[in-house]
């Protein structure tokens, strides 16, 4: 039996082939060419079918295809011609598929000329200003169309100038712009800075500031404490209101709203009507008014009372003090981690070495304005976030 030898000649191989294969890459400007270039909400996308034999001659195309059934329902099925590919495997193309599919109305401006006589200099200049690189964001309105307008943000790609005695045209060719966003590792999207107007609020080095009010005698203890390894110990000496208060008072600013906070405790048994206070005075030292949180019962354990009072008018300073009401003489009791700061609410307790959980907030800075422990101090917090996202070309990195 002899053998079968079938000749095809270049030109029918290629009328053979000629619906298999995609257009050349110059004749797909945007990457592929779709029956209608604003929506292309299903794409064909096919395996490339083997070289003809004797026996078939029109071997079977296999293609994957991506539908976008909601743009369907809405623009009606707009589909591209079949896209052949050197893909080896239907996943693959089901793959491609859907990453061509434009579900909804996209605009490509390739080109746009601006008559440079009818601008304003302020526009003139704009345009000059511009150079290949450059983005621009292009609007056109559609007076018969869904949607009306269309905003795209695209790439200058080139320029060219058409100059006449009378006229100067500017022609820009633009392509789709790419936006890509980077992202910073443990960057935070807001910072809030807080200040602790208390020069000497966890009296580890000393009571320095401090005077006991009425009988009240103050001493450094090192057997209790809240924050690090000391507190303030004040002692009763007669059954008289008494506690202690910070000298001298603290600068504060009219209108503004001001937190008190102290954490207390005693040595054995209870304490009943302690509280916190803060009294304002003006320039001659002469009261103004006074703030006083409420009264409440101290024990064995760290409690911490507050309270929150605007600055009146008038008022140029702020005294802080820790009372007790009349207890009998002899008492020990405890205080440490105060804080007076601008706030609406007492937030938890910090100084330039020691803080407490903020939750939701990480510590970024801290620090003593000064002296350690014997300064006011500031520390920053940011609100904790994985990855902050920011375009390209933006300074401020998603942070503002």
């Amino acid at each position: 039996m002899s053998d079968f030898v079938l000749t095809i000649n270049e030109a029918e191989l290629a009328a053979i082939l000629a619906d298999y294969y995609a257009a050349s890459n110059d004749q797909r400007p945007n990457e592929f060419t779709p029956s209608n270039p604003s929506v292309v909400n299903t794409v064909n996308v096919a395996i490339a079918p083997p070289i003809p034999t004797a026996g078939n001659l029109q071997p079977t195309i296999d293609f994957a295809t991506a539908t976008a059934a909601e743009s369907v329902a809405n623009f009606g099925k707009q589909e591209t011609p079949l896209v052949v590919t050197l893909l080896e495997t239907l996943d693959d193309a089901g793959d491609l598929a859907g990453y061509l599919i434009q579900p909804v109305p996209k605009f490509w401006f390739g080109n746009i000329q601006i008559i440079m006589n009818g601008l304003t200099d302020a526009q003139r200049t704009t345009i000059t200003n511009l150079d290949i690189g450059s983005q621009i964001s292009v609007t056109k309105t559609f007076p018969k169309s869904t949607p009306s307008t269309v905003t795209q943000l695209m790439a200058l790609e080139g320029i060219s100038h058409d100059i006449s005695p009378d006229r100067h045209i500017v022609t820009l060719y633009t392509n789709p712009a790419r936006i890509y966003t980077y992202f910073i590792v443990g960057g935070y999207t807001t910072e809030t800075t807080r200040t602790n107007l208390v020069p000497n609020p966890n009296f580890e080095v000393n009571t320095t500031g401090w005077v006991g009010r009425n009988s009240a005698t103050i001493a450094r203890a090192t057997s209790q404490f809240y924050v690090g390894s000391a507190s303030l110990q004040i002692t009763t000496s007669a059954s008289v209101n008494n506690g202690v208060t910070i000298s001298p008072a603290t600068a504060i600013t009219v209108g503004n709203t001001y937190t008190l906070s102290a954490y207390v405790k005693t040595a054995t048994g209870t304490l009943t009507n302690c509280f916190v206070q803060i009294i304002w005075f003006n320039s001659g030292g002469t009261e103004v008014s006074r703030v006083t949180g409420t009264f409440t019962t101290v024990t064995t354990s760290w409690a911490r009372l507050t309270v929150t009072g605007a600055a009146p008018v008038g008022a140029v300073t702020g005294e802080i003090s820790i009372v007790r009401n009349t207890a009998g003489a002899g008492s020990v009791w405890f205080a440490d981690g105060i804080l007076f700061e601008q706030a609406s609410s007492a937030l938890p307790y910090f100084d330039g070495t020691y803080q407490d959980t903020y939750t939701g907030y990480t510590l970024l800075d801290d620090k003593w304005n000064g002296t350690a422990d014997a300064s006011t101090s500031t520390a920053t917090w940011g609100l904790t976030s994985s990855f902050i996202g920011s375009q390209i070309g933006d300074d401020t990195k998603g942070l503002g």
